[in-house]
């Protein structure tokens, strides 16, 4: 009876031994944990775009990553906004999954004007006694104020006949055709079909049974 038990008992005990090496070996195939990957979620808040490139995922083994330029028409990027700070990359050593705000300052937006002074406008300086074209800022969305002007060169003929008339102020859009001046209309891109901040206005003075000249 004793000699069945140790028999048992090797048994047993060889059993275990080969289940724990066999646990040794499967232990030893198997790949090591992969690091984690945190994502990164933007909210452009009102922006236009963000580039496509921009990375979207990240590990803590990474080193510092720049963080992606948005924009947004009228504004100036300034960052992103990370909880109580304003980040412009990820540091080394982050953790976490990531939800960023893109943070604007809005631009002074303003078309530069060149109120051109020629002759054939009838006048060759302005009410407030300066001469030559006259430089104005217009603020995207505000509408043109012209100062006012002197007509003091016309011809003789001209300043004593009725028909000649100042007829306002024009200007030509993207495509080269000349628009009379709307001084009612906000200035925009989409009112004045213009693709630049820069525009160039001119008076016209016309003799009415003629035409401009």
């Amino acid at each position: 009876m004793r000699r069945i038990i140790l028999i048992l008992v090797s048994l047993v005990l060889g059993i275990i031994s080969c289940c724990a090496l066999f646990a040794c070996d499967v232990e030893s195939e198997q790949e090591p944990p992969k690091p984690t990957v945190y994502t990164i979620t933007y909210n452009l808040d009102g922006g236009d775009t963000l580039p496509s490139d921009a990375i979207r995922t990240y590990r803590l083994s990474d080193t510092a990553i720049t963080l992606p330029v948005a924009t947004k028409t009228g504004c100036e990027f300034k960052g992103w906004i990370n909880g109580t700070e304003v980040i412009t990359e990820i540091a080394a050593g982050t953790t976490g999954n990531l939800v960023l705000t893109a943070k604007w300052q809005e631009k002074e937006i303003c078309f530069t004007v060149v109120l051109q002074n020629t002759t054939n406008a009838g006048f060759t300086k302005w009410a407030d006694g300066t001469v030559g074209d006259k430089t104005v800022l217009v603020q995207i969305g505000e509408k043109l104020t012209i100062p006012p002007i002197v007509y003091d060169t016309l011809s003789e003929t001209a300043k004593n006949n009725d028909d000649y008339a100042f007829r306002g102020w024009f200007y030509r859009d993207k495509n080269g055709t000349e628009h009379k001046l709307d001084l009612s209309v906000d200035f925009t891109f989409e009112n004045l079909n213009v693709e630049t901040f820069n525009l160039t206005v001119y008076a016209r003075v016309y003799k009415q049974w003629a035409g401009p000249y």
